[in-house]
């Protein structure tokens, strides 16, 4: 389905992600530096990417992936000079995600992932699966917050990761965590951005986990309340 833009739902999800960025887990109170960041946010250019990607017409996981993947590398490589491919088999074909990091300065091996899934679906899929918001709406806010971020410096590094071939399997991601070093990196926390442009701007902002990953869900959901974002607890057993 193409785009029914909602620009407040994008906005109040990357307030939540730019809070959780730059706040210290000892330390809930409102901050003037991220104040000064949310104001840089530019709708525009999270319309901007959402068309585009849209206009790639089909993205379903055998269609146009390298190409997307392509796009998004070009696009976030011009604000996060440390940007890769990652390439993973899957069918003996070779596949590509995207990933831009921004190395902590205390702590560079802890690392928080903004991730999203570029690949869509839908029942004409071979030739038509647009996305707009699944999920060209994360991709949109994953690439604005790479670029409000990229300015700064933080304790902890941070990774923006793009994902291929999520809808038929979690491909792309599950080959991302089958490559890490465990002792090169500690992944602290995840937030996965998906269909975030779609509904009624009263709706709230689910944060879903399972019940092991609780406290992340529990800090972002203080946060909504200190800054007046609306935000829902879920808390599943089994969700990816």
């Amino acid at each position: 389905m193409k785009l029914n833009f909602q620009q407040k739902n994008f906005l109040l999800v990357l307030w939540i992600i730019l809070v959780v960025a730059c706040s210290s887990q000892r330390s809930l109170t409102k901050q003037e530096v991220i104040e000064d960041i949310i104001h840089s946010i530019s709708s525009e250019n999270l319309k901007t990417t959402v068309l585009e990607l849209q206009n790639f017409n089909t993205r379903y996981p055998y269609e146009k992936q390298l190409k997307v993947a392509d796009y998004l590398y070009n696009r976030i490589k011009a604000y996060i000079p440390d940007t890769q491919f990652h390439i993973y088999e899957y069918w003996g074909v070779y596949w590509k995600n995207v990933i831009a990091t921004i190395p902590g300065l205390d702590y560079p091996n802890k690392v928080y992932i903004v991730c999203a899934h570029f690949d869509s679906k839908s029942e004409k899929r071979l030739v038509y699966a647009p996305g707009a918001d699944d999920n060209a709406s994360g991709c949109a806010a994953v690439l604005e917050v790479a670029r409000v971020l990229s300015s700064y410096h933080f304790k902890h590094t941070i990774k923006f990761i793009f994902f291929s071939r999520e809808e038929n399997g979690q491909n792309g991601s599950r080959a991302y965590i089958r490559s890490i070093n465990p002792n090169e990196e500690k992944i602290i926390g995840v937030i996965n951005i998906d269909m975030i442009a779609f509904g009624s701007d009263k709706e709230d902002i689910d944060l879903v986990t399972r019940p092991k990953h609780r406290w992340i869900v529990n800090y972002v959901n203080q946060i909504g309340k200190l800054y007046n974002i609306p935000t829902k607890k879920v808390i599943k057993k089994h969700c990816f």
